[in-house]
């Protein structure tokens, strides 16, 4: 399995700065478009796809009734058509929302569709401006299905993405959709158990060691601010370049404004564990589970491509913990088990995690915005860890050792600094554990990291391995010279 994560132990406790977001539902707004006759029909018909412009029949439909009464047909050419749209049905005066394109069905959208769902609701507003007795104003916001994880699998890595994040060298943010592998190898092995597989198909999970590294917690907040900055800018352009072919002007009396707002609705905020059988997993964990929360659900969902020793379904538990906040179990791959916490920000008890007044879960800042995904992570990461204190009395699971090989390769990643990492393995060997006071003094940030990804637990002032790595570091001490070091030195 991937040493890059941490393996699923109830003896573990999680840190906000290890929470990922998946589904964010935003409302962005507001625009106001003001127009003169059927330039208004124009602008929201050239947000849609091109039309097949060598096809007559096609030109001289009812669809482009509004776009050939502001424009010749001599510069309908496919660049000032859009493709993150559908094109609007009906007349003007029944335009009320336009969907954005999705390319495909279910979990197998197609290569380039965006990264980003939802609709852009239209309605009227009164006309301003020196010719209001013909204006027909229009203010449209929109309404935003968003998934950080989904955006940073169609993205390239860096070349050095193991570097600390300050140091990497972005491409710009691409938010468009790409073909990307449903699987990716685990190890070096050949086998089927050695292939992780996306148990629904979905591409919103980070598979592979490169994108595993690049999505790492230390870079997540970057992640997520790349991803909503570059949704924002990706429409706004697209919206500039309509009104550039209609000779609007942005704050124009006869153009479009926009007053920025950022309305949160719901977050998802997530913590994922490797598991040698997670389907396996979840079915034992489901009996305490049922017990914890105000209401239960349990679903089975099929499994996309079935492999050797992996269950037909894949059952999500679904647990009311409190009034607007749930919590979701589920196999996510072939070896990884999510743990979700989903926030309804739309109601009291949650809005007021983010300081503010009832309702009050807008605001025109979207540095104020990363910082409520902030707080709502550290309050999923409270709820996960008092989730695992109860099930840790309450449910036996059995263990998944480690090999020294995987011990080796977790403290390395955990620590991420070759020679303290390398010291730490040493005085395990040692000494069998680590001393607060003695022979830890020196590595006390290094332990709270490695208690934290469930490699160390602390009993009475000494930090020992947890059980799942006993039997590793048991092989380490009765290996002279630490011959398995070797491979990471």
């Amino acid at each position: 399995m991937n040493s890059l994560l941490p393996s699923f132990s109830l003896s573990r406790r999680v840190s906000h700065e290890d929470a990922k977001q998946d589904h964010i539902h935003l409302v962005l707004g507001e625009w106001f478009i003001q127009g003169i006759g059927n330039d208004l029909g124009a602008f929201f018909d050239l947000l849609g796809p091109a039309p097949d412009l060598d096809n007559p029949s096609e030109i001289n439909t009812n669809l482009l009734t509004n776009i050939l009464s502001s424009l010749p047909i001599e510069q309908l050419r496919p660049e000032i058509f859009g493709w993150i749209f559908n094109r609007p049905a009906g007349s003007l005066d029944e335009y009320t929302e336009l969907e954005m394109s999705r390319g495909g069905s279910g979990s197998n959208p197609s290569p380039g569709t965006p990264l980003a769902t939802g609709k852009l609701y239209i309605h009227h507003s009164p006309a301003i401006g020196p010719h209001c007795d013909e204006a027909r104003g229009r203010m449209f916001r929109l309404s935003l299905f968003l998934n950080p994880t989904r955006f940073l699998r169609h993205q390239r890595c860096p070349p050095l993405v193991g570097e600390p994040p300050e140091t990497w060298i972005l491409p710009p943010a691409n938010m468009r959709r790409i073909a990307i592998p449903r699987r990716t190898r685990v190890t070096g092995e050949s086998t089927d158990a050695d292939i992780e597989t996306s148990l629904d198909g979905n591409d919103n999970v980070i598979l592979g060691r490169r994108h595993i590294l690049f999505s790492r917690a230390e870079a997540w907040p970057l992640h997520l601010r790349r991803y909503l900055q570059a949704t924002e800018d990706t429409l706004q352009s697209e919206f500039d370049r309509v009104a550039n072919a209609l000779g609007f002007h942005l704050n124009g009396p006869e153009g479009y404004s926009r007053t920025p707002y950022y309305s949160l609705q719901q977050v998802e905020t997530y913590f994922e564990f490797t598991h040698p059988n997670p389907t396996q997993l979840v079915r034992i964990l489901q009996p305490a589970l049922e017990s914890i929360g105000r209401e239960f659900t349990s679903r089975e969902y099929p499994v996309s491509l079935i492999q050797s020793g992996i269950e037909s379904n894949s059952r999500t538990l679904r647990i009311q913990l409190t009034a607007g906040t749930q919590l979701r179990v589920y196999a996510k791959t072939t070896h990884r088990i999510r743990f979700e916490i989903v926030h309804d920000v739309t109601h009291r008890s949650v809005s007021t995690l983010l300081h503010a007044e009832e309702g009050g879960y807008t605001t025109q800042s979207n540095s104020e915005l990363l910082g409520w995904f902030r707080l709502l992570a550290l309050d999923a990461a409270n709820k996960i860890n008092e989730v695992f204190s109860t099930l840790e009395n309450r449910t036996t699971v059995p263990i998944d050792s480690a090999d020294s090989y995987e011990l080796i390769a977790e403290i390395f990643a955990t620590v991420r600094n070759a020679h303290r990492a390398k010291q730490i393995i040493e005085l395990l060997v040692e000494h069998g554990c680590l001393r607060v006071g003695r022979s830890g003094t020196d590595f006390l940030p290094e332990i709270k990291q490695l208690r934290r990804q469930g490699i160390l637990e602390n009993v009475a002032d000494t930090n020992c391995v947890t059980p799942r790595y006993r039997t590793a570091l048991d092989t380490l001490r009765t290996q002279a010279g630490l011959p398995a070091l070797t491979a990471f030195e």
